[in-house]
């Protein structure tokens, strides 16, 4: 049975939400809190965010097909190391998350409503879920290496042991980092293509 088969089917899937629940609503609420301090303290982090968002800038001013890989390893990049920041006990994937969500709150902050919205939704509906699940899948990692930890001291588990009754929470980090390259690929494909194009479209006949 292929990958495709195996996990990328609604049943699992079904399974697989109901598993990564308490770690996507850690990871929802970091977000939440991130975003809003970027509200609050826009002011005080706008030197920070001006330099991200220039740099950011620069892929944008890529098109076509080297745009979209341009936003798609960057945006890749980013998620990787707020994955495996996991290892790090999550302490890199909670900083990189604050980011993502200030980042947004501050864009917010600058931006006319309507056209934060319409810059944003397009795209944002497949980025922000794999933000969720990149920092869903650091705690997993932590919570796997805590466990491998702890078996080393323990009596009644070895290692091994304990990676044969981590296999859930390993399939399941698995699955996320599948699912984030995905959903990265849809939102760098849509960031690129038609984001731009869709708000151009709309502002002409409003």
């Amino acid at each position: 049975m292929s990958f495709t088969d195996k996990y990328l089917n609604f049943n699992y899937l079904k399974s697989y939400l109901s598993f990564i629940k308490k770690y996507a609503i850690c990871s929802i609420v970091i977000l939440i809190i991130s975003f809003i301090l970027g509200i609050m303290y826009s002011g005080d982090i706008s030197y920070l965010m001006n330099m991200i968002m220039a740099d950011m800038a620069d892929s944008m001013e890529i098109f076509g097909i080297a745009g979209f890989i341009d936003i798609f390893t960057h945006n890749l990049q980013s998620d990787l190391i707020m994955i495996f920041g996991g290892v790090l006990f999550s302490i890199i994937s909670i900083f990189g998350m604050f980011i993502n969500g200030a980042m947004l709150g501050y864009v917010a902050t600058i931006t006319p409503i309507f056209d934060f919205l319409l810059l944003i939704i397009p795209h944002g509906i497949f980025e922000i879920p794999s933000w969720i699940l990149s920092l869903s899948a650091a705690f997993m990692i932590t919570t796997l290496i805590i466990r491998l930890l702890s078996s080393l001291v323990s009596d009644e588990k070895t290692i091994k042991d304990e990676i044969n009754d981590s296999k859930d929470l390993i399939e399941a980090i698995i699955v996320s980092i599948v699912l984030v390259v995905i959903l990265l690929l849809i939102a760098g494909f849509i960031e690129n293509f038609i984001t731009g194009a869709l708000y151009q479209f709309i502002m002409s006949i409003i």
